[in-house]
Parts: C-alpha cells; structure tokens; sequence
C-alpha cells in the first residue's frame, strides 16, 4: 500500500485475488475458505517470505567444509571481515540495524523517522542482508547505484558527512582498487543459484 512501493489499495487487492481464477482455490486448500480475506492474504505472504531461506551459496559450501574460495575470494572474506562485517555479520550478513551511510538525499526520504519520529532516525535505513547482493541490483534505499563497484565507490571515496551519519562510516572506508575487485569476488560467493533457480518460488 505504500505509495513508493506497490501503492495498492488493500480492498482493491483482496477484490482481485477473489476474481482470479486460481487464488479461491489455493485460498480453500490454505484456509478451509475459499473467499480470501485481508488476514488470510498477509498470513500467506509471511509463511512464503519465511520459507525463502537462502542457504546453498559456495559461501555456504566454504563455511561448511564442501567447497573452497579461490585466492582471490578469500582476500576479499578477509577485507568484508575487517571493514564490512561489524554492519554486515555472517551468517545473515546484516546486524538489522539502521544507520545513516552518508548517501546524497535524491528523495526527500527520511528514512526511520517516518516512522519514529526521532530526529535521530533522520536518513537512517535499515541495514539490508548481503546475501544475494550480486543479483539484487539496484542497490541503497532508492536505487541510486547499478553495480557493486558504485557501491563500493561510495563508501570509500563517496561518503557525505549527512546528519546522523554513522560514526562507522566518518571518513569512508579505505580501499585499494584492487581490494574493491577481491571484495565483489567475494560478495559474489554469496549468491544462491539453487534459491533462484528453486520453481516453488517462481510465479504460479
């Protein structure tokens, strides 16, 4: 329903899914009814999204002893170990926090304190997972980078010194153009090919 999201009006929503012609059905066999209703339509999108576990990355296979990095990801694990993991801890690869990383405001978006209200929150997002990251472009709140470079760009040599910026992030995060390579070969071991590939969440 959000306006900068999918911006549906939620009766509209449940109207459409009662007309489809698939959806009563599945609806009966989920719920023992088959009109669907707001509560039955938001208690199957969270057992959906809950199912989706990323897991069957090679950065899963290294972790779990069935695979091997190469010299190259493994220089890019110690460079995310040392400067990247304190916001991005394995194995979800975020801590779930917000925090301000010190992006040019493009929207007016001021992120949590929509929410809370505290001055504090001003231009803080949360902390997104970096699993999946190489397939998951654009990147930051409003899709201002295309590709983990941009990114990478940003944080060592494009940090603004924003209100509520993260102390982490004061003076950006030196890195080395080689350091940069070595560090998206390693971002790359986290994508999960088995999950993207998986029909049971492709579209019915």
């Amino acid at each position: 329903t959000d306006p900068i999201e999918m911006d549906m009006d939620m009766d509209a929503l449940v109207a459409y899914l009662n007309q489809h012609e698939d959806y009563p059905a599945l609806f009966e066999a989920a719920f023992g009814e088959s009109l669907a209703t707001e509560e039955h339509m938001l208690k199957a999108m969270a057992q959906f999204q809950g199912s989706i576990v990323s897991a069957r990355s090679k950065y899963d296979d290294y972790d779990l002893g069935r695979d091997v990095l190469d010299a190259k990801e493994m220089r890019g694990l110690e460079i995310f170990e040392a400067k990247c993991s304190t916001c991005h801890p394995a194995p979800l690869f975020t801590d779930h926090s917000f925090r301000s990383n010190g992006l040019s405001d493009r929207t007016n978006d001021t992120g949590r304190m929509a929410h809370t209200g505290i001055q504090e929150d001003n231009g803080k997002f949360k902390v997104p997972s970096l699993r999946n990251v190489r397939l998951t472009h654009p990147y930051m709140h409003d899709g201002q980078f295309f590709t983990l470079r941009q990114v990478l760009d940003h944080y060592s040599e494009g940090i603004e010194a924003t209100p509520n910026l993260d102390p982490l992030l004061e003076g950006g995060i030196p890195l080395s153009e080689d350091e940069k390579e070595d560090l998206i070969a390693f971002l790359i071991t986290l994508s999960d090919f088995e999950l993207m590939r998986d029909l049971r969440y492709s579209e019915p």
